[in-house]
Parts: structure tokens; sequence; C-alpha cells
């Protein structure tokens, strides 16, 4: 049997902090070629069982996704039959075939320290001396598929409709720096000219959150800084979604770039959550995804929807280190 799903994509862009090497760009395209949903994922990480494609790109202009604009997002927002199931995940291919990198677009401004630069397609930025618009930057990305867990999933039967919303957000997902790039996937590195430094450009993924509802979840906001450091030292955040019971629905970990920021002792603060389950105490174990399917990045045994202090997470490795968190309650 099959039945129908409502999909619904949504750009999610909320505040940056004043002085913030991070930014929010003004567009952001990414280069997708799949969007499918599945009831498995199988041992090769490929999605398996029954498997229901929700978008495939057909020309260049289609397969950038411009996950910026809302209203761009509603020319592939659609009613679709969907075989009855239980689907548990989505996965987001971005490759094209025999490729191992893909590109995306991004045009912004940021400021760094008295001076404001903006997003330049040879120098990665250039200073702002006049009224010069941000050019197009092309960004290159290393990894080919993103793997998202419907922490609710999403249940087709016999006679229904059921809504899919998936959020993507921006907001502060670049950043600017004035020297080499910090990371290797997803920077363009400029070079010296005209008295301009070397300057790079850097965004962490934006990823596509699934949630089983028609409705804009709940956004907290979780800085994630040192202990015995104050919370403008953050160098990480947890961006959670929850539904109106307080429920985890979805989420991802990003970087996060200030003149005062502190690079977390473990720095893979930048991908989707994979996993949540809730504490007979009320508070929440997390982990976040790996690269492959069947690997991870973080583990928060205990996390705890407000701020916490002096907690402990967990690299893949069984490694702890000491956090704390600042809480922020954000409207979509």
């Amino acid at each position: 049997m099959w039945s129908r799903c409502c999909l619904l994509l949504l750009s999610v862009t909320a505040w940056a902090a004043v002085g913030e090497q991070s930014f929010t760009p003004n567009r952001v395209s990414l280069w997708v070629n799949t969007i499918v949903l599945s009831t498995a994922i199988d041992d090769g990480g490929e999605p398996a069982g029954d498997v229901a494609e929700l978008y495939v790109c057909t020309t260049t202009e289609d397969c950038y996704i411009r996950v910026s604009d809302n209203d761009w997002l509603a020319r592939i927002t659609h009613n679709q039959s969907i075989k009855e199931g239980t689907y548990r995940y989505m996965t987001v291919t971005t490759c094209s075939e025999g490729d191992s990198t893909f590109p995306a677009i991004i045009q912004g401004q940021v400021q760094l320290g008295n001076d404001w630069y903006y997003t330049h397609a040879t120098q990665g930025l250039r200073r702002q001396t006049g009224s010069f618009a941000p050019h197009d930057l092309q960004l290159t990305f290393t990894q080919c598929r993103f793997y998202y867990t419907l922490h609710t999933p999403l249940v087709i039967y016999d006679a229904t409709t059921s809504p899919l919303t998936v959020l993507v957000d921006t907001t502060d997902s670049a950043w600017g720096r004035l020297g080499i790039q910090s990371i290797e996937s997803g920077c363009f590195q400029g070079t010296a000219t005209d008295g301009e430094p070397l300057a790079s450009v850097c965004m962490g993924f934006p990823h596509f959150i699934p949630v089983a509802q028609d409705r804009v979840p709940n956004q907290s906001r979780f800085y994630i800084h040192n202990p015995n450091q104050s919370p403008d030292t953050a160098g990480a955040a947890l961006v959670i979604y929850t539904d109106d019971s307080s429920h985890i629905v979805g989420g991802f970990a990003k970087r996060v770039y200030s003149p005062n920021s502190v690079r977390p002792a473990y720095d893979y603060w930048d991908t989707a959550i994979k996993q949540v389950a809730v504490n007979p105490n009320g508070t929440w174990f997390i982990q976040t995804a790996g690269r492959l399917f069947h690997t991870d990045r973080i583990t928060l045994p205990d996390f705890s929807l407000n701020s916490h202090n002096n907690r402990l997470y967990y690299n893949p490795q069984g490694q702890s280190f000491d956090y704390s968190a600042q809480y922020v309650l954000e409207d979509l």
C-alpha cells in the first residue's frame, strides 16, 4: 500500500552575537543530488528496507538547493506517494557519481576586529572600503553523504497524509579568518594581494534536520564552554529541537568562533544528533553522528535542557572532557 507524505522544507535563521567571527551568510546554496527516506541503513551505509525518494536533482539549477531562502525551498515542497512503513532515517547525498567532493556557494559579510570584510570570489574575504557587494564564493566539501535520524519515526499508513518538516539552520554557519583555513572541508583560502592579508572562509555543513510533524518545533541553543571560563568563550554550540512535551526531536552540534572563543579540547562539534534517550533523572543521553553511519563523534550522557556546569562529554575512544552549557531559547 502507498500513502501520502507532505514534505515541508524550512530555512531557520536566528540572531548572531555582535563581534563574533562566525557569521550568518546572506545566501547559502548546497549541491544536493538526492534526499531519501528509509526504514533501515545497511552495513555499507546505504539506505535499505523501504526507500522513498523525496528529492532528486535533474539540472545544475536544481542541484543547487538555496537553503537560506524559504521562498526558493517552497518550490520543492510537495505531496508525494510513499510506501507504507515506519521510516527512521533520512539520507542526503551531495556528490555526483564518481566525485569525492561537492560545492557550496555562500555570500555574506563578517566583522573581524574593527573592519568589515565581504566574501570575495578569489580572495575569500576582502576588506570593505566602499559600497562593494559580497561576491558568490564557492566552498568545497569532502563528505558525500549525511545521515539523519527521525527521533520520532515517520509512520506512513493507508489513506493518510503524514507530515514531514525538514529544518535547515544557517545561523552563524560560516566563519571568517585572517589566516589559513582552520579545517579541511567546507573552506576557501585566498591569497594575500594588493596590501590585503591572506584570509579564509569556512562553513559547517547546514544540516537537514527531519521532524515528523507539520509545525516548527521549539528551538534551543546551548553554548558549550570550559567550566573555568565564562560563557562568552564558547567554542561550540548544541542546537536542539523539542516538541510541545519537551522531548528532543532533532538537532545538531556546531562550531562557534568569536574574539573570545576557546576551541574545545575535542574539536569535532559539527555533526547532527544521531541518538537520544531520556534518563531516569530527566537528563538526556545525546550522541552525535560520525562521518559514516555506524560511527559517532560526541557523547553527552547526562545533558540537561537548561544551563548547567561541570559535566562530561566523551569522544569515540571514551576519553572524557569537562564542559559547561549556557542555554538560550530562540523563537522560530
